[in-house]
């Protein structure tokens, strides 16, 4: 059976449903346009968990619940699916309202899948309380990609102090937990702390050793430049070389 605490479970669908509730007809035509009908098109499904807290497939809202009424239900009984699924919505009808379930649901360390929707949410506010509960959770799951994009624009000084508590990211042996904590620190700081940011990228540039050498590559040529796509093409070749054993050792590219 589900591994997560089913009364927390319980307790943050009904919240979901409290919110949801107060605009019915904007929570359904939200649900519909989660995904479209063609299937390889992009989009946001239910995951469909049946035992476990890892999905076996993935289905558009109205083939996952049918009904409005069918999604409450879920909902309330605390059924992992409905809950990511209902964050997504509430996040897009009521912000401020998708903040506070995603404080509750950090209750408990989520699952994999639920601390994806909660950096989401988290990430797509401008508020204090979503920067905090970022830098604090950041090791749960995926809840750190919210910081990449996390509106709250005076979080430097604390982001420099999460920065400095992962310890020396650029050894080849660092976590990887670590080490993708610490692009997302960077990516907040490149919005937000710029030229500190910027001159700490180029260190690890010109560092031969440096693991974060192809991060910083891409950060400081920026998204769209002729220069990254250069740089991003070298990258790949020199990766598909390794992998076909024309490198021996490991990938001195291997930043992921």
């Amino acid at each position: 059976m589900y591994a997560w605490d089913l009364t927390l479970r319980q307790r943050a669908g009904r919240a979901l449903c409290d919110g949801l509730l107060r605009q019915p007809e904007a929570t359904q035509a939200t649900a519909e346009s989660l995904a479209p009908e063609l299937p390889s098109a992009a989009g946001i499904r239910v995951n469909i968990y049946r035992d476990t807290l890892f999905p076996g497939q993935r289905k558009r809202f109205q083939e996952a619940f049918g009904t409005l009424a069918e999604f409450v239900a879920a909902l309330s009984a605390g059924e992992p699916g409905a809950i990511e699924a209902g964050l997504e919505i509430l996040l897009r009808i009521d912000p401020p309202r998708a903040l506070d379930v995603a404080e509750l649901l950090l209750a408990e360390p989520p699952w994999s899948m639920l601390s994806r929707a909660i950096g989401h949410a988290l990430g797509a506010s401008a508020d204090e309380r979503a920067f905090t509960l970022l830098l604090a959770h950041a090791h749960q799951g995926y809840v750190y990609v919210g910081l990449e994009y996390v509106g709250y624009p005076d979080g430097a000084p604390r982001a420099r102090l999460a920065a400095e508590a992962l310890g020396d990211l650029t050894a080849r042996d660092v976590d990887p937990g670590r080490r993708v904590i610490g692009e997302a620190l960077f990516r907040y700081r490149v919005r937000f702390d710029r030229e500190a940011a910027l001159a700490e990228l180029a260190a690890h540039l010109q560092n031969p050793d440096s693991q974060l050498r192809g991060f910083a590559a891409h950060a400081l040529t920026g998204p769209g430049s002729s220069t990254r796509c250069i740089m991003t093409t070298r990258a790949s070749r020199q990766r598909a070389r390794w992998a076909r054993g024309r490198h021996p050792g490991p990938s001195p590219l291997d930043v992921a």
